[in-house]
């Protein structure tokens, strides 16, 4: 079977100038981009300049897959999916976090959650239990199974609910465990102000609320 980005790929294989081009406007925006994705950790390995982060070996972070013009200051999805192929082809699903932002989940192979949470708004607690168990369902399905997950930059909304499932699954004794750790792995100065940000998301992690 053809991985989405095949076509791309054969494309630039028998065109160098496109992968020339695609190679300039990487080389262009790599900068803003990481402008953009501010204090959080970058991926930079094989050739990669991703805003994302692996917070443990099978729960990844990320901005949001983008296309158009707003593909040259975020993850492109050309990119992502080429990364999630090569790095773990059948045993990735992405969770989308992104309110009202829908891209076609055969790019990902249907292997996508929807999870619709608006934009500079705390997640809704309601979601977070099914959230917990759709993560904790894929993990457990196959040792080799990771998860995406990602709002639209890869920040609040995401951190908020991987450390719940962090937190539902005891992952540390006390919740600001799972906090201090998903700060010093997702950010280079340990902010965790940035994705833990209100009173509502706070109790979360103040041991009031009980998953499972």
């Amino acid at each position: 079977m053809l991985s989405p980005n095949s076509h791309s790929l054969n494309e630039s294989a028998r065109n160098p100038s496109f992968q020339s081009f695609n190679d300039v406007v990487d080389l262009v925006f790599n900068p803003l981009r990481s402008v953009i994705s501010q204090n959080r950790r970058r991926y930079t390995e094989d050739g990669f300049n991703l805003d994302l982060t692996y917070i443990t070996d099978r729960i990844i972070a990320m901005g949001y897959p983008a296309k158009s013009l707003e593909r040259l200051y975020r993850n492109s999805m050309c990119h992502t999916v080429k990364f999630l192929e090569r790095n773990h082809a059948d045993h990735y699903k992405v969770f989308n976090l992104r309110g009202n932002y829908f891209y076609k989940v055969e790019k990902f192979h249907g292997r996508v959650g929807l999870y619709h949470m608006k934009d500079h708004h705390p997640p809704r607690l309601d979601l977070m239990a099914p959230f917990c168990n759709e993560v904790n369902e894929y993990l457990r399905a196959d040792p080799r199974n990771v998860v995406a997950v990602h709002c639209k930059a890869g920040k609040g909304r995401t951190g908020v609910m991987i450390c719940a499932y962090l937190v539902s699954i005891n992952f540390y004794n006390l919740p600001r465990q799972v906090m201090d750790y998903y700060s010093i792995v997702r950010t280079i100065n340990n902010k965790v102000s940035e994705f833990i940000e209100s009173n509502r998301q706070r109790s979360l992690f103040s041991g009031r609320l009980v998953y499972f």
